[in-house]
């Protein structure tokens, strides 16, 4: 498998587990509290970074940990990362998970803003077209009838 199919397949793994994840705190939301939603959500983040951790950790990768600016900036984009999915969480309390999800999964595009002005990576009008389909796109599917 090329690095271009690595990609491509993590992607889908990642399509199909957020996917997974937004309509599974939905319909547990339908249930309970969007605070037990929360903390059942937060339990499992922790029990999959626990794992992920310690297979590193037993791989000998925790040996090389660098603490620095870019850490910094990691823990930084983890806190935002947490922000998101608790006001996720929020908001599938107070709206429907097919309007919600759609509007909230265009948070790629501000990383591709950042990408290009922070980073220099190049922006083609291709990409340009597809940025604008995905959010036209976005928009009638999270648009009330």
């Amino acid at each position: 498998m090329t690095l271009v199919e690595v990609w491509i397949l993590l992607s889908l793994i990642v399509l199909i587990a957020w996917g997974l994840w937004g309509f599974m705190l939905k319909y547990a939301e339908l249930q309970t509290s969007w605070f037990h939603v929360y903390v059942a959500s937060v339990a499992g983040l922790l029990t999959m970074h626990f794992i992920a951790i310690t297979i590193l950790a037993l791989n000998g990768k925790m040996q090389s940990l660098e603490l620095n600016r870019y850490t910094l900036i990691a823990y930084i984009g983890g806190l935002f990362g947490a922000l998101g999915g608790l006001l996720f969480i929020l908001a599938l309390r107070f709206g429907e998970a097919s309007l919600i999800i759609p509007l909230t999964s265009l948070y790629p595009i501000i990383a591709v803003i950042l990408s290009i002005l922070i980073l220099g990576e190049s922006i083609t009008a291709k990409k340009i077209a597809g940025i604008i389909f995905v959010v036209v796109a976005i928009i009638l599917i999270s648009t009330p009838e």
